[in-house]
């Protein structure tokens, strides 16, 4: 985390969450960090998939290839993403400490 904090991953598994225009994406490996105060995504993770991200006047966009698969809006210092969990899927986990997470966005 930004300030070197330590926090414990209870699960690791998958979220769907579906965009406002009705695409329903699949983020798997997804870790939960009960610590947290809202859900991040990390765009070095998203990257390293193949997808792509860009940013201007306050708008994020992660595209695969031409397609845009999220959209996000500036709120303060993070992204809220314009869409919604509709399901996830979480298995238990032996993880002691979360991942580094790096230019994050936050989802509502």
């Amino acid at each position: 985390m930004s300030n070197n904090a330590k926090s414990n991953v209870t699960r690791i598994g998958s979220v769907k969450i579906k965009t406002r225009d009705g695409v329903i994406i699949t983020l798997s490996n997804v870790r939960h960090v009960p610590d947290l105060k809202c859900n991040l995504i990390s765009l070095d993770t998203l990257e390293f998939k193949g997808c792509k991200y860009l940013t201007e006047g306050g708008v994020l966009m992660v595209l695969k290839g031409s397609r845009i698969l999220l959209k996000g809006l500036r709120q303060g210092g993070l992204y809220v993403l314009q869409a919604f969990t509709t399901t996830s899927y979480m298995k238990k986990s032996s993880y002691k400490s979360s991942p580094e997470l790096s230019s994050s966005i936050a989802w509502t």
